[in-house]
């Protein structure tokens, strides 16, 4: 899968998950984010994220195959 995370103050994170999926991105700017998530054959998924600096963020997506 390919994630990308970005703000709108331009700021934008691009990674790519291991191969069952899981990311690990550690020492984000506080803030609210928008979470695009793409595989190949599965339907895009997009949501909004918030970021808090004292907090541990997790996010679990699921992706419908199209």
């Amino acid at each position: 899968c390919s994630l990308e995370l970005s703000t709108d103050k331009s700021r934008r994170f691009e990674k790519r998950t291991a191969d069952k999926g899981s990311l690990r991105i550690g020492s984000l700017p506080e803030g609210i984010y928008t979470l695009n998530v793409e595989k190949v054959g599965y339907q895009t998924k997009q949501q909004s994220i918030t970021v808090v600096k004292s907090d541990r963020t997790v996010v679990e997506v699921d992706l419908k195959k199209l």
